[in-house]
């Protein structure tokens, strides 16, 4: 399964009831990169014991090539994230390797649920795109 048909079976996941609190943000940040930070609490992956990941960064903290570098960790059950403007996609694979470490069923989630709100953003979408 490719990379944005997992992202969007997560974004469903994190639409069930019990995760309707849940955030998940991808940040462009201005060092240039991204910033991503998701939210564990009552996800199949709390508590989870996850070391640091760090790749291209100094112990200084200085950055050696601003095009190659990201880290990601667990901290008080928030996945953090960080990475150059190309390694998005790396730092969401490790992500997306820990679900399927503790087993994450991407097809349980693959389509939107059938719930009533959907016809509340239908129509708030509606809105945005009118002519």
């Amino acid at each position: 399964m490719d990379i944005y048909k997992k992202l969007g079976a997560f974004a469903n996941y994190f639409s069930m009831p019990t995760l309707a609190r849940n955030k998940c943000s991808i940040i462009l940040v201005e060092n240039p990169g991204w910033a991503v930070e998701i939210d564990l609490k009552n996800t199949i992956i709390t508590d989870v014991n996850f070391p640091p990941i760090v790749y291209g960064i100094n112990a200084d903290d200085s950055i050696a090539d601003y095009n190659n570098w990201y880290f990601c960790y667990i901290k008080d059950n928030v996945f953090y994230g960080g990475c150059a403007p190309d390694k998005l996609i790396k730092i969401l694979g490790i992500f997306f390797d820990l679900l399927e470490k503790y087993d994450f069923n991407y097809s349980q989630y693959s389509s939107v649920p059938d719930r009533p709100d959907k016809l509340f953003w239908s129509g708030i979408w509606a809105i945005i795109h009118e002519k």
